[in-house]
């Protein structure tokens, strides 16, 4: 009465025309006091909320601030003996007096059924507010429509009246609210729908108030209680009432505090080992903010050999080995051997499985433990307990462990009789459930001496393919363009970064660096220089070149060492050379630091490894970048590198990124392809076919208009979830991630021509790319050229190569379980395997090496000369290549011309007809770009059909771009449908 009194008084203050509304206020509360009808407060309270609400939400939301929001506790007393009863806890307030003094921020209202119910039933911790909280106004049960909402609200009242019907309440400080029109409804319910209950209700009540309350109550399973004369017996009351509670009641709210600290921990190391920890998070939901791992029956490499060996024989040898579905690993073997490599995302692993785990069942505990924080003496059991009373268990020696769900990492095999004991203890563990994490290579030693029934449980950690990338990304940026993921899975491909969770963050922290200033990544260098940095800068923390080595000086030692590596054509030193280097580095530039001590931190930062006595770059692509900054530095080392440039290519690429402006390397790099310049074409890929009768059409067809099926128009009404979104895990990605060896193995001379011109054209390729900055067109115009020819040269040795066949179809098949190619149309591509493998090699060679926007004005000037139509068929395929991948955003009208050249030859019919048709279904076109495709499609119909007239060609060309329109509209619902999917 007071709330809605106090609100009547703002209202006319603030605008004095209320005065007569307040009036009936007024009138309506005094009636409202004088009788039981509740309803004339509400409707008094009606009148306030609809004045409130003409002024917007906000006013409501201010009022309930200024008037609630401000309350702080009187009697602290009170609020601390209601807080040792340890029982659920309801209120019909507004306020968080009750969260204040019961130490909670779990303020949970009756739009949240699901978490309502659970805190009413005692398995979540917090206080229920049955007529909303404050801070969340839209909850707030003020006015008659509101109580009218939430008293028509089946399954609210369903809900509540059965936790009534199923525990014995105790209604404080109640009084005449027991009466509102909410409750009452509820013990109407009690006695009509759930019959009769052996659970009473207590409300308590002063002396004077029981005999008017037993009359209200006569009939109901609710009984008023006397808890003293006055307000202030009721602390001590209750009191009383917590000392009399049984242990029972009391180990049930210990257990459940307990897991809600566990899940906290293990929710705080997830957050807090992140790149960007989160300042604010919500730990309940830190499963949501992470990716489902893929598990998988046998190693990544070892999982890749089998499946092709299952895909050869078509399943004939009765095989058919799979990734694990999650579920089966968390409900499978009571003991789970998990098994991952370095870095590759484990122990996130064994967090998600305990969380994932212990939702399955309220009460049971996650707990995870470090194996290399045990003592070597712990049994697991002491360390178990030990770890559960840290987290307030105040477990006594002989008292039974709650019941948990253990994970374990880090745990390395070895050679003792403790370890043995240690794992002998894994198996007799009284868990729920044990996950055991371990590096690859320590799996058969550690499953040997865990000996449970049934057998244990062992599984291997997969990698991130493109569908787990893009999920990860979503969660991390939900506005993150698809483009970007297939970037960041590039970069990774290409620079064989691994493609765990770790590696994954940090690339995709770099692109959303990078798409707020796009010029500070113009090429694959500057990608992966920025990465170093970021790389170097979190793993050394904040490194303060006061009292350490700076980012900067970190780069000068990985730069020496690199040059080293380099100068001895090695990929790896012994550790005693690499001590000598830079000790010599740190002499000359008077830095007192101790070489070995860098040696174990720069391998801890993840960019140096070791292997017995030896120290390697942990990735061959971390050396090439280093080694080319010390040539960049050196021109006397620079001369080492072009005196080999094929044997020292990756290096040199990183060189030209970094300069920009050398056109000395644009100019030797174009003249290793000198050798191919006279080279004449005898493969099929280029060879003329004969001209084909078009189709005959339905004479329907020959309609200028076309009838379209309304479903059409709305493809995501037949684009259902299930049809459209594919399973990613049936589609693992069978691509390695192995890094290469630094350096070629083989002498490059022994090997095929195609081998030899494909390094050449690749490094003057992506050398001419970065040398964005140099002045002169000539020679950059000459160098175009002659890279472009080079590309189509390459496309005919290839296919003619036998040696290049098999790599072809593995290739083929790697697309076909990564996605990229579906089963019909890769057997449509085995058919003629070495053609078809030679064109899509180029495909991707240009446009990962060739491929830029800033080049465009050279081959313009190329078309202009028509340079390279007079060049030949090579550079005239290998341009149609370049603007097919360009995309340019005048629509790619230097595609028609070229197009129109290749006449009816099968690079063109076939292979770029497949292609402008995919990109017709799949891209973002603009209508001019969708325009100047369709006349693409129209060019390459009349260098392969022959028509009857005009009115045939124009028919058949609308048939075929209808049914390219209808994919179009289909694929753009399923893709819509997918991201939702994932995104939910």
């Amino acid at each position: 009465m007071k709330l809605v009194r106090n609100a009547a008084e703002k209202l006319t203050e603030r605008d004095p025309s209320f005065a007569k509304q307040q009036q009936v206020v007024e009138t309506l509360i005094d009636l409202a006091s004088s009788s039981d009808d509740p309803y004339n407060l509400l409707h008094a309270a009606s009148m306030i909320r609809q004045r409130f609400m003409q002024d917007g939400q906000q006013s409501f939301a201010n009022f309930l601030h200024d008037e609630i929001g401000s309350l702080a506790p009187i009697h602290k007393e009170l609020g601390n003996a209601i807080r040792f009863l340890n029982v659920p806890v309801a209120t019909t307030n507004y306020d968080g007096l009750l969260e204040a003094a019961l130490e909670t921020e779990n303020s949970v209202t009756w739009t949240q059924k699901s978490e309502m119910m659970r805190v009413l039933r005692g398995e979540a911790s917090g206080i229920a507010h049955l007529h909303g909280f404050w801070r969340q106004p839209e909850t707030v049960v003020f006015a008659v429509e509101d109580y009218e909402r939430l008293t028509h609200d089946e399954g609210i009242l369903f809900g509540e009246a059965s936790t009534f019907a199923m525990k014995n309440y105790l209604f404080i400080g109640m009084g005449d609210g027991a009466l509102d029109p909410n409750f009452s409804n509820i013990t109407r319910h009690l006695k009509t729908s759930l019959g009769t209950s052996n659970h009473y209700h207590y409300l308590l009540c002063r002396e004077s108030e029981k005999a008017v309350l037993d009359s209200k109550f006569a009939g109901t399973t609710i009984r008023p209680t006397v808890y003293g004369k006055d307000y202030g017996d009721l602390a001590s009351y209750l009191r009383g009432l917590a000392n009399k509670t049984g242990p029972a009641r009391s180990n049930l709210n210990r257990l459940a505090t307990l897991r809600k600290s566990s899940w906290s921990k293990i929710a705080q190391n997830i957050n807090g080992n992140r790149l960007n920890p989160a300042d604010n998070f919500d730990e309940q939901t830190i499963l949501d903010s992470l990716v489902e791992p893929t598990f998988l029956p046998l190693s990544h490499e070892q999982f890749i050999f089998e499946k092709r060996k299952q895909d050869e024989s078509k399943g004939e040898n009765g095989s058919n080995i799979e990734p694990i579905s999650p579920s089966l690993v968390l409900g499978g073997n009571d003991v789970t051997l998990v098994v991952g490599e370095e870095h590759g995302g484990l122990t996130t692993t064994l967090q998600w499985l305990a969380l994932k785990t212990a939702t399955s069942k309220e009460q049971l505990v996650p707990v995870v433990l470090d194996a290399r924080a045990l003592k070597g003496s712990d049994r697991l059991e002491g360390a178990v307990r030990r770890e559960l009373n840290s987290l307030g268990a105040d477990l006594k020696k002989g008292d039974p462990l709650p019941p948990i769900a253990l994970a374990i990492d880090n745990l390395t095999y070895r050679e003792s009789e403790r370890f043995r004991v240690f794992c002998r203890d894994i198996a007799s563990l009284r868990a729920e459930k044990v996950f055991v994490g371990c590096q690859l290579g320590n799996e058969a030693e550690i499953a040997s001496l865990i000996d449970v029934e049934p057998v244990l449980q062992t599984v291997f950690l997969g990698k991130l393919g493109h569908p787990e990338i893009e999920k990860y990304a979503l969660i991390i940026a939900p506005n993150i363009s698809s483009r970007m993921v297939l970037r960041v899975f590039e970069l990774l491909r290409k620079e064989h970064l691994p493609r765990n969770p770790f590696t994954v963050s940090m690339v995709l922290e770099l692109m959303m660096q990078a798409a707020s200033r796009p010029d500070r990544l113009q090429s694959q260098t500057d990608v992966l220089n920025e990465y170093m940095q970021l790389l170097l800068s979190h793993a050394g923390g904040s490194l303060d070149a006061r009292d350490s080595l700076s980012v900067l000086n970190l780069e000068r030692v990985l730069t020496a060492l690199a040059r080293e590596f380099v100068t001895r054509r090695s990929g790896s030193l012994p550790a005693s050379d690499c001590v000598d280097i830079l000790q010599n580095l740190f002499d000359n530039l008077d830095w007192v630091e101790s070489p070995i001590s860098w040696l174990e931190k720069l391998t801890v930062m993840r960019v140096l490894r070791s292997e017995g006595s030896q120290f390697l770059f942990r990735q061959s692509s971390y050396l090439y970048l280093y080694a080319a900054k010390a040539a960049v530095a050196d021109q006397d080392f620079m001369r080492i590198l072009l005196d080999e440039p094929l044997f020292f290519a990756p290096v040199i690429k990183h060189c030209a990124a970094l300069q920009r402006d050398n056109t000395n390397l644009v100019v030797a790099t174009e003249s290793l392809l000198a050798s191919w310049a006279d080279f004449h074409h005898s493969g099929s890929v280029f060879a003329e076919g004969a001209m084909l009768d078009a189709p005959e059409l339905e004479e329907n067809e020959h309609s200028a208009s076309t009838e379209i099926d309304p479903d059409e128009e709305n493809p995501s009404s037949e684009a259902k979830p299930s049809e459209a979104v594919v399973d990613d895990r049936s589609s693992y990605d069978l691509s390695t991630d192995t890094d290469v060896v630094p350096f070629p193995l083989n002498d490059l001379e022994q090997t095929t021509q195609a081998s030899q011109l494909y390094v050449a054209v690749d490094l003057a390729s992506t050398v001419l790319r970065d040398s964005d900055a140099i002045s002169l067109k000539g020679a950059k115009d000459a160098a175009l050229l002659t890279i472009m020819h080079s590309w189509g040269v390459l496309i005919d040795l290839m296919e003619t190569d036998e040696n290049l066949k098999e790599g072809g179809r593995q290739i083929i098949q790697e697309g076909v379980a990564a996605g990229y190619y579906s089963e019909e149309v890769a057997s449509k591509i085995l058919e003629h395997v070495h053609r078809d493998y030679a064109c899509l090699f180029v495909l991707r060679g240009i446009n990962e090496s060739l491929r830029s926007r800033k080049l465009q004005p050279a081959i313009d000037r190329l078309y202009s000369a028509r340079s390279i139509h007079e060049k030949g068929i090579y550079a005239i395929t290998a341009a149609a290549f370049f603007e097919y991948l360009s995309r340019r955003s005048n629509g790619s009208t230097n595609l028609n011309p070229l197009i129109q050249a290749l006449g009816s030859r099968w690079v063109s019919t076939n292979l770029l007809s497949y292609f402008i048709r995919m990109g017709y279904i799949l891209e973002e076109l603009s209508p001019k770009e969708l325009e100047n495709y369709k006349a693409i499609i129209a060019i390459q119909n009349d260098n392969t059909f022959n028509f009857k007239g005009s009115k045939h060609r124009l028919a058949y060309l609308k048939r075929t771009t209808d049914h390219l329109d209808k994919a179009r509209r289909k694929v753009s619902a399923m893709r819509a449908i997918r991201r939702q999917k994932m995104l939910g």
